[in-house]
């Protein structure tokens, strides 16, 4: 992994740098329910990806005025700092009812200057790609995806349908973003490597190592390290709080040895005078 990793930088590949800008509206519910035709169930996880599996589900009721499926939903990008971006907004749905000729991602924002939006349709699923530039930070800054759906052509309409999303993007003016970025292995983020996925030792041990720190310069994102051999703990893993913990009990208890034993050696001077 390291080599790989020395191979990326060594060739510039700029997949491995790109970070996901828009993390934020994923792990900080930052949708907003603009119509009362939608509502926000929460965070499930779908097979949709192979590391982040977390998706949000959102019901979308029937609206019998249009015959169809049609909402709108916000979502508050007010964090961000000034500057241009790509977004990506992915809609999956029901796959053996929805038409995909039929479905609209239509982004639209007042306090954001939209140059660029277009959707990829799919099977199952759609994917719409949104170039904006934030200019300010005055009052709301949502950027408001307007949805359709309709069914295939003789399949009725169920009251509610069920939609699930996940958003992504990048600073900068993108024609295209790799859906991998939302689903990374790792990342190089101000030359740190976080990984996203698990590590497994296979049962191996770490060896042969001059100098390993751990304190403040391993970052494991809550993750654990398994498979660690002879070095196992708690039910065959050890978190990155266990082996600080660890190191910080093993340089009280040597703290304590060396004050032992220079208190006996103290002794043992007082008796031979």
């Amino acid at each position: 992994m390291i080599k790989k990793i020395k191979e990326s930088e060594d060739l510039n590949i700029k997949g491995n740098n790109e970070e996901n800008v828009f993390s934020f509206v994923m792990d900080n519910y930052m949708f907003k329910e603009d119509d009362s035709d939608i509502t926000k169930v929460g965070k499930v996880d779908k097979d949709f990806y192979k590391i982040h599996k977390e998706t949000y589900q959102f019901n979308i009721a029937y609206d019998s005025k249009k015959g169809y499926y049609s909402t709108r939903l916000g979502i508050d990008l007010k964090s961000i700092v000034l500057g241009e971006y790509t977004l990506v907004f992915e809609m999956y749905f029901n796959e053996s009812k929805i038409d995909k000729n039929e479905v609209v991602a239509d982004a639209v924002s007042t306090p954001l200057n939209i140059s660029r939006k277009i959707t990829i349709k799919f099977s199952n699923h759609s994917r719409t790609i949104i170039n904006f530039h934030k200019y300010g930070n005055i009052g709301i800054i949502d950027l408001d995806i307007d949805i359709t759906l309709k069914n295939k052509a003789g399949v009725s309409y169920d009251p509610v349908t069920t939609i699930y999303v996940v958003v992504y993007g990048v600073s900068g003016h993108q024609n295209e973003v790799n859906s991998a970025i939302w689903d990374l292995v790792y990342l190089i983020q101000n030359k740190v490597v976080k990984f996203e996925a698990a590590i497994d030792m296979n049962n191996k041990n770490i060896s042969n190592v001059d100098n390993l720190s751990i304190y403040n310069l391993l970052n494991m994102n809550n993750k654990e390290i398994k498979g660690l051999g002879d070095g196992t703990k708690i039910a065959d893993a050890v978190n990155v709080k266990q082996l600080n913990e660890m190191e910080s009990n093993m340089g009280k208890y040597l703290k304590a040895e060396i004050a032992k034993a220079d208190a006996n050696l103290k002794k043992s001077i007082l008796i031979v005078n």
